[in-house]
């Protein structure tokens, strides 16, 4: 009862919250004055911020920025070994690197790897981090022209691509992960640049406990749908989530941007009704996957069943069937090779306590 007590809590705040959200997204991303701080940068970067640009022009600073990202990307895991705060790691294999490079500016949270055992400090802050960012400020970048290609009738501009990426990036993704990295990090998500350490467990064996900027990391990876990152459990290891309220919170996190931009879409192209019969449907959707991942989740008869005596298979222990079925309906796809990988070094012990998608 409780689990959907919470789950039912979540969902009020999310779609409360994308009021206020969406009506800022549509001011602060489509046309207004631009602030100093922002004209210097275009300044420095060269870019005329009130020239707009055709459909052509738009795509190719599109993919041109994308391609440097996946270069930079691709040479920062390449040369990790001889890098401050690696952790020890070397560099990535070349089949590997670019790989991980095109998931991660691409936005389809593609992780062939464990975090753990692969990426260095400054790999997923530098690197990681700052695609998290870039990857669903593009993204946004995307969806801003198509709303203005729909809207505008007499004229074939589309806006500018540099004045949105830097917009979506300071006015929306910058202060929302800082809030709530902030909230992360007091409610027990470790922030440090610490190299790994071994401890002696309560049972007598040893393991090595890794450290790193997760607080910082996890709004990124959360609100991106990126994915990825510190730990190969993701947002089920409990240095990531380690509570019912930061479990909760997350799932916001993932939620917030996608539900404030339908409102976003409606206040752009002048009609309320349709962002609200958007969200209806995406409502309607999501109770649809909840109820059928929870009742499949419940039905569960695997072996973990037995040994417990609940529908654990699969399930965060910690947050119960609900929390653990919403987190996975609130999370983007992942790609089933990726989730594979992901579980290849838990134990069969630790994969019972395993969120159903990072």
């Amino acid at each position: 009862m409780y689990g959907w007590l919470q789950a039912t809590l979540i969902l009020a705040v999310v779609v409360g919250v994308h009021v206020p959200l969406g009506d800022y997204l549509a001011r602060a991303l489509d046309g207004g004055r631009h602030h100093r701080a922002e004209r210097a940068l275009y300044k420095v970067c060269g870019v005329d911020p009130d020239r707009e640009q055709d459909w052509r022009h738009y795509l190719f600073a599109l993919l041109a920025f994308s391609l440097m990202s996946i270069a930079a990307l691709f040479a920062l895991f390449t040369l990790q070994g001889g890098l401050p705060w690696s952790t020890g790691h070397p560099g990535m294999p070349w089949r590997l690197a670019p790989h991980t490079a095109v998931s991660f500016t691409t936005n389809t949270g593609w992780q062939n790897y464990a975090g753990e055992s692969t990426t260095g400090h400054l790999a997923v802050m530098a690197g990681l981090g700052v695609q998290a960012f870039a990857s669903a400020a593009v993204g946004i970048c995307a969806a801003l022209a198509l709303i203005r290609g729909l809207v505008r009738r007499d004229t074939d501009r589309l806006g500018n691509f540099w004045v949105d990426l830097i917009r979506t990036i300071f006015r929306v993704v910058l202060p929302l992960s800082i809030v709530s990295g902030i909230i992360l990090i007091a409610l027990g998500l470790p922030q440090n640049l610490l190299s790994p350490h071994t401890v002696t467990t309560v049972a007598g064996g040893q393991q090595t406990v890794l450290g790193g900027p997760v607080g910082s990391w996890e709004p990124l990876k959360l609100m991106s749908g990126d994915g990825g990152g510190i730990f190969n459990a993701n947002s089920a290891h409990p240095f990531e989530n380690p509570s019912a309220l930061t479990n909760a919170i997350e799932i916001v996190l993932m939620l917030l941007i996608p539900t404030a931009f339908i409102r976003a879409y409606g206040r752009m192209i002048g009609s309320l009704r349709q962002s609200w019969t958007l969200l209806t449907v995406v409502g309607i959707l999501l109770g649809l996957l909840l109820a059928a991942g929870s009742l499949a989740q419940s039905a569960h008869t695997g072996t973990v069943t037995e040994a417990v005596g609940g529908p654990y298979e699969g399930t965060e222990t910690r947050f119960g069937v609900p929390g653990s079925t919403l987190f996975g309906i609130a999370a983007p796809p992942a790609p089933p090779t990726a989730r594979r990988t992901r579980r290849t070094t838990a134990s069969p012990a630790s994969a019972a306590g395993r969120c159903c998608r990072p």
